[in-house]
């Protein structure tokens, strides 16, 4: 046992032992925890793409919702433009007989000419040629508007229907209020409900998705009107700029939120309406969307005195976007 004592020699094997085995429970929990990390980073890959599926399921549904109406909308200004040109095909055709007429004049022969102007004047006054000529612009504008109305509404759709996926850009958020309008604007209308703007003058951009916005604001409008339940009400919409940020209320007079419901309504699949009248996803892919730009989202309601969204964005460039 020399030059060491038997009991030291014992410790000290005991202690390599020991040592030995720890360094192997070490290494195997150092295995499992690479596992367990790997399994956590797939899963929350799953998760985001779960969340992002989730929000373009939400935007398209309630583009859907809004189907009907957006069909009437766009039905009121093609109807304006098909009857106008079929004015205006119908005037343009008399525009075609006058000038046919004075093609067919004879410049060299005075008598002739007389006689064939006389028959252009009574043509003229037959057609109301003066009326006709005046109505053209008219009529060409009536088309145009209609096509512009159509336009902007297929694109107001395209802004909602579209992933929101793309590189941030700078957002007019009264822009993106006013295309949310468009879309509503049926529901408002038949449910006889009174929408009072109060836009501030002028607000800076901010950075992000405008499409994802957009989406924010067609739910908070959606749950103003729908709160009110079929009852003439007023929903009023505002913007303010506050410092850093830009401040969006929607804010009905409806019944308002219970107060064991309101802690609760940002949760995901949580739902007061009734089955069928909503996926209880919509205030809780708001929050997330309105986090995901730097800024807040809060409630504020009372029995029997209406409820009022806030959504607080920063202003670009106090965000990290620049």
């Amino acid at each position: 046992t020399k030059p060491f004592h038997p009991r030291e020699l014992m410790a000290r094997v005991r202690a390599l032992v020991r040592v030995k085995v720890l360094r192997a429970e070490l290494s195997e929990r150092n295995d499992l925890l690479e596992t367990t990390n790997r399994e956590l980073q797939t899963a929350l890959e799953e998760l985001r793409e779960t969340g992002s599926q989730l929000v373009q399921a939400e935007r398209l549904a309630a583009v859907g919702e809004l189907a009907a109406g957006i069909a009437h909308e766009v039905n009121n200004p093609v109807n304006f433009a098909s009857n106008a040109l079929r004015t205006l095909r119908s005037e343009v055709e008399q525009v075609e007989a006058v000038v046919a007429q004075l093609a067919e004049m004879d410049w060299q022969d005075e008598t002739r000419l007389k006689g064939q102007l006389a028959q252009l004047d009574k043509l003229r006054s037959e057609l109301g040629f003066d009326e006709v000529v005046g109505s053209l612009s008219e009529l060409a504008s009536i088309v145009a508007e209609g096509l512009e109305r159509t336009t902007r509404l297929v694109g107001d759709l395209r802004d909602f229907a579209a992933p929101g996926d793309g590189p941030r850009a700078d957002i007019d958020l009264h822009r993106g209020l006013e295309s949310t309008l468009h879309l509503m604007n049926h529901r408002l209308r038949d449910a006889s409900i009174q929408l009072v703007l109060d836009f501030a003058d002028e607000l800076p951009p901010i950075a992000g998705d405008a499409g994802a916005l957009n989406q924010v604001f067609l739910n908070l409008l959606k749950n103003a009107t729908e709160a009110l339940d079929g009852r003439a009400g007023t929903v009023t919409l505002s913007t303010r700029l506050e410092e850093a940020s830009i401040l969006v209320e929607i804010r009905d007079d409806g019944p308002g939120i219970a107060p064991e419901h309101l802690a609760q309504v940002f949760e995901p699949f949580y739902s007061t309406k009734s089955a069928g009248r909503g996926t209880g996803l919509g205030l809780s892919m708001s929050r997330r969307i309105v986090m995901e730009h730097g800024g807040s989202i809060e409630v504020v309601s009372l029995p029997g005195e209406g409820t009022a969204f806030s959504v607080r964005l920063p202003i670009r460039g106090r965000h990290g976007e620049d």
